[in-house]
């Protein structure tokens, strides 16, 4: 890397951290700072929806499947532009109607605070480690970029995103997301992807010299595309960073229609990345750790200048996401966790009242606190996993097998009680982080397990619940 590139990375990160101070005269409630007041249009939701899915799994992680897997590396994020076009066409009425800020705050008014709370500590922790994974990506980027040590650099760009992200909150996000979709476009889809295909001889060249397997879209194997369906589809549905994301719309037409364009344009995305980790597979074949692969062909066949572009768009793609699954997850456990101690605390002791969450200023000041005691374990655990796809994984596993039938059944059918949620959601997620621990990330049996156990005790101890309130009643008109 030239003087030229770095500078572009650097002029990007001081652009970033202005927004963020700008951002802070605007995030004045807590309203503000979560969920951007429910004041976004058309364009900006529609490039903030598609920014917070492009983060490491999509640009390094579909690259590294499209160089060992071909065009069948595209099911992945493919699964997450599905659960996002999902949520808009199912889900965001209700949620709407709802008149909730996070997926636990709608359990808690659905089966009461437990429920909330649990959920809650599951969807952060989930959020968490969606946000480290943008940072092992970031690590693993500017090392291969720029030669830097990886923990340095996770290190580097974590305090960037904690900085703005704690400044400014969802507005600091928005409007860094829509500069950062500007770059994605400009640097990933216009120029990164062109080069790496003209750097391999062209699609013709590509067709004549990897296997035929690369050009199968099921060559990834049926039960890979199973499970990043259950992992990824399901988990969009109930994840808290696309749900926060879609309430900053002014309405559920505009949040809609929003979602529907950005799945399309992920689609592309995903067809964009793996055709660079194809390029890849024929002009440096032989990369052992294929994380590495979109750094080396961008550092191999960019000029100087556009090297800088791309590097600042790749980033800007990661930092998106980790920006607002690092926000989701803090609104979590203040909205969810905090909150609902503090109520608790001032039921006892009106003295300790004045110290909590009474106003919304104390709300909007625990937010920001707990978004740099977020950041700090994200960056921790960044460091220690240092994998995109197993830490991915790991996490969607979690959300996906624990909450998607409570949460689903929750908002659908009247029949679902407390005591099943409850259950649910705890037995589930043992069981996922036992075969998670046992048989690997990368396992698909962990998630199928977990969905099944979670959706027989949701549904079998609310039908059991029922008949019992249903006798209790015949037995007091008796």
């Amino acid at each position: 890397m030239t003087g030229l590139d770095i500078g572009i990375v650097i002029g990007y990160f001081l652009v970033i951290i202005a927004v963020g101070v700008y951002s802070s005269r605007k995030a004045q409630a807590s309203s503000d700072y979560l969920v951007a007041g429910h004041r976004l249009g058309y364009g900006i939701t529609f490039a903030c929806l598609s920014a917070v899915l492009l983060g490491g799994a999509s640009t390094i992680g579909s690259t590294a499947l499209g160089y060992r897997y071909g065009i069948s590396g595209i099911w992945l994020v493919s699964m997450l532009g599905l659960g996002l076009m999902l949520v808009g066409i199912l889900l965001v009425k209700r949620i709407r109607e709802l008149e909730v800020l996070t997926v636990a705050e709608l359990l808690t008014k659905r089966f009461g605070a437990k429920a909330g709370v649990v959920t809650a500590l599951v969807s952060a922790l989930y959020t968490m480690m969606v946000c480290a994974t943008q940072a092992i990506a970031m690590g693993t980027i500017l090392q291969g970029f720029a030669g830097w040590d990886s923990a340095m650099s996770m290190l580097v760009v974590g305090v960037v995103v904690v900085a703005y992200t704690i400044l400014g909150g969802m507005w600091a996000i928005t409007l860094t997301d829509f500069i950062q979709f500007i770059l994605i476009v400009a640097g990933v889809t216009l120029v990164m992807m062109p080069a790496c295909v003209h750097a391999a001889g062209g699609l013709s060249a590509m067709g004549a010299t990897l296997p035929s397997s690369y050009f199968d879209i099921t060559s990834i194997g049926f039960p890979t595309i199973v499970q990043y369906f259950f992992l990824y589809c399901l988990g969009a549905l109930v994840g808290q960073d696309l749900w926060q994301r879609y309430l900053t719309a002014r309405s559920v037409k505009v949040a809609r229609r929003s979602g529907i364009a950005s799945g399309a344009f992920i689609l592309f995305y995903a067809i964009a990345c793996t055709l660079v980790g194809m390029a890849a597979a024929v002009y440096m074949p032989g990369i052992d750790d294929a994380q590495l692969v979109f750094a080396k062909m961008a550092d191999e066949v960019l000029p100087t200048g556009a090297l800088g572009l791309v590097l600042t768009a790749v980033l800007a793609v990661l930092m998106s996401t980790a920006s607002g699954t690092l926000l989701a997850s803090s609104s979590l456990l203040t909205n969810d966790v905090i909150k609902p101690a503090s109520a608790y605390l001032r039921t006892k002791s009106k003295a300790v009242a004045k110290e909590y969450l009474e106003e919304d200023r104390m709300l909007l000041k625990a937010s920001r606190r707990m978004t740099a005691c977020v950041g700090a374990v994200a960056i921790v655990v960044a460091v220690w996993l240092n994998n995109v796809i197993a830490a991915l994984d790991a996490s969607y596993a979690i959300l996906s097998g624990a909450l998607f039938f409570p949460i689903i059944l929750g908002m659908f059918w009247k029949k679902a009680t407390a005591k099943a949620a409850l259950a649910s959601i705890v037995v589930s997620s043992v069981v996922i982080l036992l075969g998670l621990g046992l048989m690997g990330t990368t396992a698909v049996e962990p998630i199928m397990i977990g969905l099944a156990v979670s959706g027989a005790i949701m549904v079998s101890v609310s039908l059991l619940d029922s008949r019992i309130k249903d006798a209790d009643i015949n037995k007091d008109d008796l």
